[in-house]
């Protein structure tokens, strides 16, 4: 209906908290909507130079092993560490029921961050970068980070430190373990791969060790955290089997770190690595069957009659991120076996296996997260659901179609180990869907970026707007 401000019902202190941390997390958001859009035109020019080789061929900027490498670290970077800094620190402020204090230290610390961002990626583009997938930046370049970075998570740990709310939920808990955690592990790949002594087997080994906690430590938990926070805001209650939830978070913590020599089967390196890091992906299904349990336990459930997913037009986004991570965790350790892992380990399967906790896990997650945090700190509801949901499923269509094309691929490449042939030939056809699919994402991160402008815009526009009554939601829905 139409109507005017207001008419979107926001819990007073709710709005003090919101409106302390509106502007850096505006930043942060359209920061991270843009590094996806631009790394997703880096990930189909990729595509179309294996398909194409005479494509761009004329620029030494756009090798394929630059433009990967590119890609990666504008979503890790750019897009992924925006979008949690944005949505993990207001749902820390939320729940900590403190508003940001000297905000504008955050918004600087954000400028500074993209700028160094930036800087990586025009240094990727020069030559000068490590070559190493989801690090790839100059060590100059990791230290601007981590400069940025001490002043952007330091706020969530200050935020939770001085909350008015004594109660510490399951979301506090993961959000804040991805804060802390991600300092650690990438100033110690940083310091260590920016050693000229680390070469070699070493050097593989501490990029494994980077890569397995990043994904485990670092987007998992942040993700996770999110859907805690956001399940309980859609269904109108609490979340299912809540006490197994610690288990889940502690079996995370210990088990997770241990990984990372499951990329190493077969090497060169002590036979314990190789089975401590087969260990902790298979034993990674203890909390990742909590976690599915309590989400799913929450959104499935019935209220009135309905199935509690169908009430939220958002919980669609949770809900094929936890079908993400099933099927990322099962293809994890389906690898973990030496005669599978033989067959695919250097084959399009292990970038299936990266891109499926990447984005169908982490990334749809998170476009949950925007979708729901935005009218909250504008004031302003979505003016069309519906292209919202048409952004969902070319989402969805276009990552399952990516990873079912890249897992194709892996197949046939596995056929050609040892034997003659032209295996290029052979990957036209999936090569071509990568490239269909990798378009279809495109369309829904250009539809992305255009809903969080629209609402912007229309949220400085004085004009009337369409709105949400929130008075319809329980108690349980204020943080």
């Amino acid at each position: 209906m139409e109507c005017d401000n207001s008419t979107f019902l926001i819990d007073k202190k709710a709005k003090v908290i919101d409106d302390s941390i509106k502007v850096p997390a505006l930043l942060f958001v359209l920061s991270s909507a843009g590094w996806l859009v631009a790394g997703t035109i880096l990930l189909l020019i990729g595509s179309i130079r294996l398909t194409n080789p005479g494509f761009l061929s004329g620029c030494e900027y756009f090798t394929y092993g630059k433009i990967t490498d590119a890609q990666q670290s504008m979503w890790a970077y750019g897009w992924a560490c925006n979008v949690v800094f944005g949505v993990c620190l207001w749902v820390i402020a939320r729940l900590s029921g403190r508003k940001i204090a000297s905000s504008s230290i955050l918004l600087v610390a954000g400028l500074f961050w993209n700028l160094a961002v930036t800087i990586g990626v025009v240094g990727i583009f020069k030559g000068e970068y490590t070559g190493l997938s989801w690090i790839a930046f100059h060590p100059a370049v990791n230290t601007l980070l981590l400069i940025a970075y001490a002043m952007i998570g330091v706020w969530g740990i200050v935020s939770f430190m001085t909350r008015t709310n004594r109660n510490v939920f399951a979301a506090q808990w993961f959000i804040l373990a991805a804060l802390l955690v991600f300092p650690w592990i990438f100033s110690t790949a940083s310091i260590a791969l920016s050693d000229k002594m680390t070469l070699g087997i070493l050097e593989t080994v501490i990029h494994s060790w980077f890569v397995h906690n990043y994904f485990a430590l670092f987007l998992t938990p942040a993700a996770v955290g999110v859907a805690y926070y956001l399940v309980p805001k859609f269904t109108g209650k609490a979340i299912s089997g809540y006490s197994l939830a610690p288990i889940a978070f502690w079996a995370l913590i210990i088990i997770a770190p241990w990984g990372g020599g499951e990329f190493l089967l077969g090497g060169p390196v002590p036979m314990w690595l190789q089975a401590a890091g087969q260990v902790s992906v298979l034993l990674m299904v203890i909390p990742v069957g909590i976690i599915v349990y309590n989400i799913f336990g929450s959104l499935f459930c019935r209220k009135k009659g309905v199935c509690a997913c169908a009430i939220h037009p958002f919980s669609k986004f949770i809900v094929f991120g936890m079908l993400g991570l099933i099927a990322y965790t099962a293809l994890k350790g389906a690898l973990v076996f030496p005669e599978i892992n033989a067959k695919l380990h250097f084959t399009f399967t292990t970038l299936a296996s990266e891109y499926l906790g990447f984005y169908a896990f982490f990334s749809m997650i998170m476009f949950g997260g925007v979708y729901f945090m935005l009218p909250r700190l504008l004031g302003k509801d979505w003016c069309s659901k519906e292209s919202i949901l048409m952004q969902f499923v070319f989402s969805f269509t276009g990552i399952i179609m990516l990873v079912f094309f890249m897992l194709k691929s892996g197949c046939i490449q596995s056929q050609y180990v040892g034997q003659e042939g032209n295996v290029m030939q052979a990957l036209q056809g999936p090569l071509r869907g990568q490239i269909l699919a990798i378009s279809l994402l495109l369309i829904s991160h250009i539809m992305f970026l255009g809903h969080c402008l629209c609402l912007i815009a229309s949220a400085l526009c004085p004009c009337k707007a369409l709105c949400h009554d929130e008075s319809k939601e329980s108690a349980t829905v204020n943080a």
